[in-house]
């Protein structure tokens, strides 16, 4: 009984040391198991930063490339912006600087519109004063010497004028009220000298009635 309560204690321990050295190898094992796990997911994580840095720096190359591209953008719009600005203030200046021209011009003909008025009226006075008559624009003259057609004619021409040639139904009356007042009458200038029964004005021009 001894002997065999010593086997079971000696198959005891060697079954114990198996199992310890079982349990060793195990633990080695699951060691050597860590290691590599340790190592592949080092090289996990080390290829993870990688792709995260080449990520960030794909990201970043596009921000800058994005960024690029406004600033220029920005650019164009501002030079834009300035030519548009310039080209206005050019034409602004230019048109400022007719204006003054045209404003020159307009005070310069003012002032010679009322020098040519205040001469015409100058003269104006000096025709009435020794027989001329004013009428609209233009002036008349009935002399105080009884004389023919031909000679009333050669008087007219010698002062300037000529036999009156009616234009309008207004001057028509104007006539008709000075050979009124004229007795026995006053000349005009149409005639049918050149041939008889063909009237026509001392300009050559054809008698129309209206």
């Amino acid at each position: 009984m001894c002997e065999n309560v010593y086997d079971d204690v000696k198959n005891f321990e060697e079954l114990n040391s198996r199992e310890q050295a079982e349990m060793a190898v195990n633990i080695f094992a699951n060691a050597e198991a860590i290691r590599s796990y340790n190592a592949n997911t080092g090289m996990e994580n080390g290829n993870t930063m990688r792709n995260l840095q080449v990520r960030h720096t794909v990201t970043g190359t596009n921000w800058n490339k994005f960024y690029a591209l406004t600033s220029v953008c920005v650019l164009l719009l501002f030079v834009l912006l300035l030519t548009t600005i310039t080209v206005l203030l050019i034409k602004f200046n230019t048109l400022n600087v007719e204006n003054n021209q045209l404003q020159t011009s307009y005070d310069n003909l003012t002032i010679e519109k009322y020098q040519l008025q205040k001469q015409r009226d100058t003269f104006q006075n000096r025709l009435t004063s020794v027989g001329w008559i004013l009428f609209h624009s233009s002036l008349y003259y009935i002399s105080s010497e009884r004389k023919t057609w031909t000679e009333s004619r050669q008087d007219c021409r010698g002062r300037g004028a000529d036999l009156v040639i009616i234009n309008s139904n207004e001057e028509q009356e104007f006539v008709d009220n000075l050979s009124k007042s004229k007795k026995p009458g006053i000349y005009i200038g149409l005639t049918d000298l050149e041939n008889e029964g063909v009237f026509k004005w001392v300009d050559g021009t054809s008698l129309t009635t209206a």
